[in-house]
């Protein structure tokens, strides 16, 4: 068989490519004309990448055909080290940082050295991970059945977290960290039928002879979806709220009519959205490079532009009314610079500097000088300090903060200083905060302890999907939320003595940016894994049973939050810190290395949201680039908003549509790989 040389898609678009004499590959021509070029060696391993806009990427390779070394358009050069066996054993970044890796015989990862030189270990029985320590000192235990499959996880402080299989390896129940149990029961085909919970509460699924969702029954309410011939969500209707989808033929979604209200969207050949329309009519409309790289949003009259350097780092943004944004990059990819200016005014400015294992070590602010971040061998914040204010924070070997202390006594959220409480995982008391949870983990009051008079209390309601339904505030403030046949959250009430509301609608969207801020989260809250990485039961387009079970790194998270009527009131050690207010502003997310039960104060390390650090072993694609997953790394906050009794109706726009049908939630269980290079 010969190479490809078109793909026509059923709208016609072609993309077209081209091969040397050899049969290599020299240029792929997208639809609408953009180029890109390649060039490589005899053996057929690329030595140059060149974008439609100019920018080379060049390879060099050992004599084996592993990439040696990988050069950016900014001329940053990443090295490669390999084993014989074709295993990596050496990366060092542009900026001399060096990652190691070791491997037995039979190629199993036995040890990662970090750019900081922190050292994680793995154990291995018949090639079958047993036991991992982290750098700090934790340690995991991994124990397979006879059939190599995980059963359970001990953890620091003989923690078990317990697996029940059936023949067919499936997870029929396990038992977490605490001792709550969730179940699971399967068709004959394998499919999710019914899933209960440690509080008894149950989720049955109907499904129709393709394995999709047709029905979903959850607290006695009734959810149908229906589906077209290629198996994509068309229509979702709950208690009277529908939801319906179009697409085109290559199943890009066109609209979604949400109780009435549409969102409409067009795309250009290449697949990118180019348009889109809301339920108000608003339109926006976006321009893109030969790169696909977005140089252009237009709205409501305005016009918000970027610019990109060589390597395709966004530098900054300019909008047409004199706000400039603009940012710089070291050769690593870390965001070093952000500023924004006004007609050439400064208003904002901060400066970051890193470690080597590229966490935040100090974040300078142009108007409130520098703090610096003590951080100990996981990443996780021991101290944070400036001129006039500290934070100190400890935590145990699971990752659970265990104390924390902020300075000056004005600062915000005093009442969340001092030792923390646990009963297992979960986190009873924080300072003078209290929480307590029922049988599925869920915090359902949390009390503020007063010396003079009686504690102000909130107390939370959840579903059997995990989604908060209400909340009584202190002052006898009842809110309720409402949400569509998908999860996501399409109203709030407040109900006072006067009995006066407010709510928030639901404009449909493929997760484009709104001018208002999303809903709070749908999902449960965030729960340690057995390995401790933060899971949720996530709805997914499409149904599936729980994974099976398989160890992975740990994250280093700490406790969870509750601190407004709409915080997705945590479990502890939540890698989310969200925080909403009952008027409805947004929940604030990102995997906080430490956040305290009061949800504010906790040690997050300041880092612009698109810093990158590479993956613990620097991985290549097939053209030989390396790959580099995001860190997300919040700056550190004092207090969560509460913004009382707002009136005002805001619309929304949901998370992205569909592209099959709603899916049971079901806990992620762990990955095996225990060092992924």
């Amino acid at each position: 068989m010969g190479n490809r040389s078109a793909l026509v898609d059923p709208l016609g678009a072609e993309t077209r490519y081209e091969y040397d004499e050899r049969g290599h590959l020299t240029a792929i021509t997208d639809p609408l004309g953009n180029v890109t070029r390649f060039v490589c060696n005899p053996a057929g391993r690329p030595v140059s990448i060149t974008r439609p806009t100019g920018e080379e990427y060049r390879f060099e390779h050992d004599a084996f055909g592993r990439v040696a070394r990988a050069i950016d358009p900014l001329g940053a050069v990443t090295r490669f080290s390999w084993t014989l066996e074709g295993k990596p054993m050496r990366r060092v970044d542009p900026q001399g940082g060096v990652q190691a890796w070791t491997w037995d015989g039979e190629g199993n990862c036995l040890t990662h050295v970090n750019e900081n030189g922190d050292v994680t270990r793995f154990e291995y029985i018949f090639d079958q991970l047993s036991a991992r320590a982290d750098p700090d000192g934790a340690r995991h235990a991994f124990i397979h059945d006879t059939e190599l499959r995980l059963t359970k996880v001990v953890g620091p402080r003989e923690l078990t977290w317990t697996y029940e299989l059936d023949a067919a390896g499936r997870v029929l129940a396990e038992e977490d960290f605490d001792g709550r149990c969730v179940s699971y029961a399967y068709d004959a085909a394998g499919g999710l039928v019914e899933r209960t919970n440690a509080a008894g509460q149950t989720v049955t699924y109907t499904r129709d002879a393709l394995g999709l969702t047709t029905e979903k029954i959850a607290d006695g309410a009734t959810t149908r979806f229906e589906h077209g011939a290629t198996g994509r969500l068309l229509r979702a209707v709950e208690e009277g709220a529908e939801v319906s989808f179009t697409y085109d033929a290559v199943g890009r979604l066109l609209s979604e009519v949400c109780d009435g209200r549409a969102v409409s969207h067009a795309y250009d050949a290449a697949g990118r959205q180019v348009s889109r329309v809301t339920p108000s009519g608003l339109a926006s409309a976006q321009s893109y490079d030969a790169a696909g790289r977005r140089t252009a949003l237009q709205v409501a009259g305005h016009t918000l532009s970027f610019a990109y350097d060589p390597a395709g780092r966004e530098l900054g943004q300019h909008i047409d009314t004199g706000v400039v944004i603009a940012q710089q990059w070291d050769l690593a990819g870390h965001l070093t610079e952000k500023s924004v200016t006004s007609h050439g005014q400064p208003l904002t400015g901060l400066r970051y500097s890193y470690r080597p294992d590229h966490f935040v070590a100090a974040q300078t602010d142009l108007f409130d000088g520098t703090t610096h971040f003590d951080l100990d061998q996981v990443g996780r914040v021991t101290t944070a300090r400036r001129d006039n204010w500290s934070e100190t924070y400890r935590y145990d070997p699971l990752g659970n903060q265990t104390d924390a202390q902020w300075g000056p006594p004005d600062r915000n959220a005093p009442d969340a200083t001092g030792e923390r409480h646990y009963t297992g995982t979960r986190v009873t008391r924080a300072g003078n905060i209290r929480y307590t949870y029922d049988a599925a983990g869920r915090v359902v009051l949390r009390q503020k302890i007063r010396l003079a008079r009686k504690p102000d209390t909130w107390r939370y309601h959840w579903d059997a999907e995990d989604r908060l339904r209400s909340v009584i505030t202190p002052d006898g403030t009842r809110w309720t939320y409402t949400y569509d046949a998908l999860g996501r959250r399409t109203a709030k009430q407040r109900w006072d003595e006067a009995e006066t509301s407010s709510s928030r609608r639901c404009s449909p969207g493929p997760g484009q940016p709104s001018s208002s801020r999303p809903p709070p989260p749908r999902t449960a809250p965030r729960q340690r894994s057995p390995v401790g990485t933060t899971t949720a039961r996530t709805p997914s387009p499409r149904p599936r049973p729980p994974p099976r079970p398989k160890p992975h790194s740990r994250r280093s998270t700490d406790a969870s939050t509750a601190s407004s009527p709409t915080s997705s009131a945590h479990r502890p050690n939540s890698s989310t810190s969200t925080a909403t207010s009952p008027g409805g502003d947004a929940p604030r997310s990102g995997a906080s290395r430490a956040t305290n039960p009061e949800g504010t104060p906790g040690p997050r390390y300041a880092s612009p949201a698109s810093t990158r650090t590479p993956k613990p072993a620097g991985t290549t694609t097939s053209t030989a680039t390396t790959t580099r997953s995001p860190r997300d790394t919040p700056a550190p906050t004092r207090s969560a908003s509460t913004r009382h009794r707002t009136t005002t109706r805001t619309s929304v726009t949901p998370s992205p549509g569909p592209t099959s049908s709603a899916s049971p939630p079901a806990r992620r269980a762990p990955s095996t790989t225990p060092c992924s290079p």
